[in-house]
């Protein structure tokens, strides 16, 4: 065998060495496969958050709240913890704990959705934490349920799972901020990821501005009935193509904004080919030849498109340009390309 080979070789039976004598092989390897993926999956802290806002409104909440602790450095607020807290439906025990364990959600056999295979809340908490607590009741009557994950305990090798709940209090500064804002938490959910490491800004009122940028266009069909509050502020839809004129940043076409290009809807078929098994997505150019009974549709729908222009300089990045050509310029930056929508949640640029 050449040098390399015999490397790798090598490199297997020291780490084949490492493996107790009573190793069962799981699927999945504990220690290892958490520190890897929490390096997976997320661009920034706004994407990971935006998985348990989800959470929060597919179980019925009708406001979600997410709230920060903090320290004193340099007379700067630093974020050491992020809380969300919704007022849905909350959780039973055993619910609680399913959570937190990859794979268990409830919307697998149901399409209309944002999330499906449950793999949101453990995932986007690892990326940016070690240690993630679940606190969630079912009633006014209902203990306090609560659930965690702590990436420390877990050991190389090791079969684990995830911790019995307990019934605990909510952390006190979640208990501070419900006093204060009146809420009484009779049921819902609360998300804490604490002594979060991996938050991509750590100062309070930055990361606050991360957040509601990145909400507000990500929800921005779904704020008509729901409230997202990020430290203590609402966050407003935001266009992205800043043509929708309740939105932020919006400016009239004749005083310099956004231009509507094209504006179509395109009715289409999704299905897949019975004889090599590839899925298809085709225009529907008669409505009249589409065939209910056939069993290769998986959907009929329509895709409407829109197409805008941004006249110079109303999304910029020059020292002479207004903060609103700014923000829109960092918001456009971040979403280069095109925005999809599904469920009126934007899942993809």
């Amino acid at each position: 065998m050449s040098d390399s080979l015999m490397s790798e070789i090598e490199r297997q039976q020291k780490y084949l060495s490492e493996l107790p004598k009573d190793f069962k092989y799981p699927l999945f390897n504990t220690k290892r496969a958490l520190d890897s993926q929490r390096q997976n999956g997320y661009r920034n802290t706004a994407v990971a958050a935006r998985e348990i806002v989800d959470n929060g409104f597919e179980a019925g909440a009708t406001k979600v709240e997410v709230v920060f602790e903090t320290v004193k450095s340099r007379n700067r607020d630093l974020v050491t913890a992020v809380a969300f807290i919704d007022d849905g439906s909350g959780m039973i025990p055993q619910m609680a704990r399913f959570a937190l364990s990859w794979g268990g959600g409830t919307h697998f056999d149901d399409p209309s959705f944002i999330g499906k295979f449950g793999f949101g809340l453990p995932n986007a908490s690892i990326n940016q934490t070690k240690f993630v607590e679940v606190y969630t009741r079912i009633g006014p009557k209902e203990p306090i349920t609560k659930a965690w994950l702590d990436l420390d305990t877990y050991k190389d090798f090791a079969q684990q799972t995830v911790p019995p709940p307990t019934t605990a209090e909510l952390p006190e500064f979640v208990k501070r901020h419900l006093k204060k804002s009146g809420h009484k938490f009779d049921h819902g959910t609360v998300v804490v990821w604490r002594n979060a490491d991996r938050l991509t800004y750590k100062v309070s009122r930055t990361l606050a501005e991360h957040m509601i940028d990145d909400f507000g266009v990500t929800y921005r069909y779904l704020l008509d009935d729901k409230s997202l509050i990020v430290d203590g502020t609402p966050v407003e839809p935001v266009d992205p193509l800043f043509l929708d004129l309740r939105g932020r940043y919006y400016l009239k076409p004749e005083e310099g904004g956004a231009i509507m290009v094209e504006t179509m809807k395109i009715p289409a078929r999704y299905f897949y080919d019975a004889d090599t098994g590839a899925y298809h997505l085709e225009e529907i150019e008669d409505l009249s030849k589409v065939n209910p009974e056939d069993k290769t549709t998986i959907a009929v729908g329509v895709m409407r498109l829109k197409i805008a222009r941004f006249p110079y300089p109303f999304a910029g990045r020059g020292e002479d340009l207004s903060p609103d050509a700014k923000a829109r310029f960092e918001i456009r930056q971040s979403r280069r390309g095109m925005s999809f929508v599904r469920a009126g949640r934007e899942i993809e640029t």
